[in-house]
């Protein structure tokens, strides 16, 4: 089964992969810094001198993304269950068969295949050809695996003022959600494995900077003003009369060059 687009051939299952591996890695870039500002809001509640302030919009705006991380990940399952890549594999159950590497090196080849065999037994079950019956049996198991993200997302967060009844005990705490992502990496590694015959590393670094540090201090400080005051930054000079930080920062913003006058 295959489509063209302007005039080139492509591979329908190839394509679905993709989308949904793409999906995937730009939704859950947004977990480490979620567990990154919480770990940074922990370290800092736990000093005695820090007063009991939080910027409750802040808040908001972490719980708002947690929320739709949450959302987007169960979106993603529901992409690959329905109309989707489980789909078309049921229409094309050979394709999750164990089948050897074509690469020409001897040596990959057998490692490759080897690896291949592996990651399909762990879809299938077997290291049998797959049959339309093991992809049904993996699109079940795929689907209960996940099901914590079902009733996350369709009892909690997506309708919670909807709900004749406590649903807390279906809230996905943000540690727990690792399991989550982890579940639906190895299914899409396995299958990107099976299906192209290479493999797709799916790890992300933290590449969100000082971003948890920032929210952290604005969420538990109040503000980034009283951030710096608490850690006597900046201080007061003759060159600096003024040591608030947003009378620089507005300073900075009124200014043509972008270089206020006095700092």
């Amino acid at each position: 089964m295959s489509a063209t687009t302007n005039g080139v051939a492509t591979d329908p299952v190839v394509e679905e992969l993709d989308t949904a591996i793409f999906a995937f890695l730009l939704v859950k870039q947004r977990y480490p810094v979620l567990m990154s500002t919480a770990a940074e809001m922990d370290r800092l509640r736990i000093r005695s001198d820090i007063r009991g302030t939080a910027n409750g919009a802040a808040i908001q705006i972490m719980r708002d993304s947690f929320d739709m991380l949450v959302i987007d990940l169960f979106s993603i399952r529901e992409r690959l269950m329905r109309n989707g890549l489980f789909e078309l594999l049921m229409q094309s159950p050979e394709r999750l068969s164990p089948t050897p590497s074509t690469t020409t090196d001897p040596y990959l080849a057998d490692l490759v295949t080897t690896q291949i065999r592996a990651a399909a037994t762990r879809l299938n079950g077997t290291d049998q050809p797959s049959t339309l019956v093991t992809v049904e049996a993996l699109c079940t198991r795929f689907r209960d695996d996940t099901e914590p993200l079902d009733d996350d997302r369709n009892r909690v967060r997506a309708h919670r003022y909807q709900q004749r009844r406590d649903t807390s005990d279906l809230f996905i705490v943000l540690p727990d959600l690792q399991g989550q992502i982890d579940i639906m990496r190895r299914y899409l590694e396995d299958l990107y494995l099976v299906v192209t015959h290479n493999g797709h590393s799916m790890e992300l670094a933290d590449s969100s900077g000082d971003l948890a540090q920032d929210m952290a201090d604005i969420i538990v400080h109040g503000s980034i003003n009283s951030a710096c005051n608490y850690y006597g930054l900046p201080r007061k000079t003759e060159q600096n009369p003024t040591p608030w930080y947003w009378h620089a920062r507005d300073k900075t913003l009124e200014s043509a060059t972008g270089h206020p006058d006095v700092w």
